[in-house]
C-alpha cells in the first residue's frame, strides 16, 4: 500500500513539474523593449472571437483564438496594410490573450506569423493590460504614454521584422 501512495506522490509531481515547464514565463522587459519589439500596434474592434482548431499557424497550440477585428487607428505600421485576424493561444498559461470581447476596442501588439494573420501573446504589456477605449479615450493614462515610445525605439526592433 505504501509503494501505491509513493506512486501517486511520484506521478502527482512528475504532472506538476510539466505542466509548470508548459505554463507561459516571460522575461523582464521594459514597457518600452515591449514596444518597440512589436511588429505592429494598433487600436482595434473586435468583430467576432472564435475558439477554432488548428494545426496549419506556427508558434500555435492547436486550438487558438481566431480575432476578427477592423483596425481603427494603426499606431506602428508595417510596410503594408494589417490583416484583420489575429490569433493567440487558447489559454493564458499557454500565453495566449483569451477572453477579448466582440464590440470592445482594445489597444493590442504584437507580431507577424506567416500566414497572413497578426499574433498577440501573453507577455505584451500591453495585452496583458487590455487597455480598453471608452467613451473616446484610453481607459487609462498608461496607455497614452505607451504610445509615446514610437518615436523613440532607436536601435530596439524586433527580431520577428521582415525586410
Amino acid at each position: 500500500m505504501a509503494n501505491f501512495f509513493q506512486l501517486l506522490f511520484t506521478i502527482g509531481c512528475v504532472h506538476i513539474f510539466f505542466g509548470l515547464s508548459n505554463a507561459c514565463s516571460c522575461s523582464v522587459q521594459s514597457v518600452e523593449e515591449i514596444y518597440c519589439r512589436s511588429d505592429w500596434v494598433s487600436h482595434v474592434l473586435i468583430q467576432a472571437a472564435n475558439l477554432e482548431n488548428d494545426t496549419q499557424i506556427e508558434d500555435l497550440t492547436p486550438k487558438h483564438w481566431k480575432y476578427t477585428v477592423d483596425h481603427v487607428h494603426v499606431y506602428k505600421p508595417p510596410m503594408e496594410e494589417l490583416p484583420n485576424v489575429i490569433v493567440t493561444p487558447e489559454h493564458s498559461a499557454t500565453c495566449g490573450v483569451d477572453g477579448l470581447q466582440p464590440g470592445t476596442e482594445y489597444l493590442l501588439e504584437g507580431r507577424f506569423n506567416d500566414n497572413s494573420t497578426l499574433g498577440i501573446f501573453g507577455c505584451s504589456v500591453v495585452n496583458n493590460r487590455r487597455w480598453t477605449w471608452t467613451n473616446g479615450s484610453w481607459d487609462s493614462e498608461e496607455a497614452v504614454k505607451h504610445l509615446a515610445y514610437l518615436p523613440i525605439c532607436g536601435n530596439i526592433t524586433s527580431p520577428n521584422t521582415r525586410p
